[in-house]
């Protein structure tokens, strides 16, 4: 899963992965520090966010200190700046997003590691019983050839 997913409204196309390497989602991403931009700091990076994008908050998604992701909150032209009123709430909800995230991933793990254990006893089962029923066919041979 790539740290730089966009959300989409239900029923429409999901938009492409933002980049990351040189991107305001890389810098937030590799620093683990929230930033806030509007398009007189850096419009060419802005714009990599969202093509009208005149301001964003990104703040990286931590879970006991592992680096899920970065959540952004994009305004568009005609929309206010964002403040530090804002930058807190958002920060607010990536803490939750990213227990959510880690959550998400432990039940993941969970699930394969139960699959993968029920397999295994799947198969000592089936040697098990391959084997026991070679070794009566071969009693039942060796009787017959006794």
């Amino acid at each position: 899963m790539s740290p730089f997913a966009r959300a989409t409204a239900p029923g429409r196309d999901p938009p492409p992965r933002l980049p990351g390497e040189g991107s305001l989602a890389g810098d937030v991403l590799t620093r683990g520090l929230s930033l806030r931009v509007d398009e007189h700091d850096d419009a060419r990076r802005l714009e990599q966010l969202a093509p009208d994008a005149t301001a964003a908050i990104l703040v990286p998604l931590l879970f006991r200190g592992e680096k899920l992701g970065v959540l952004a909150a994009i305004n568009g032209p005609g929309d206010r700046l964002f403040e530090g009123e804002d930058e807190q709430l958002l920060m607010s909800i990536a803490a939750s997003a990213a227990t959510a995230v880690a959550t998400a991933r432990s039940v993941a793990a969970a699930r394969l590691r139960l699959s993968l254990e029920a397999a295994d006893q799947a198969r000592a089962r089936w040697a098990r019983e391959l084997h026991d029923e070679t070794l009566q066919g071969l009693a039942g041979l060796r009787g017959r050839l006794d």
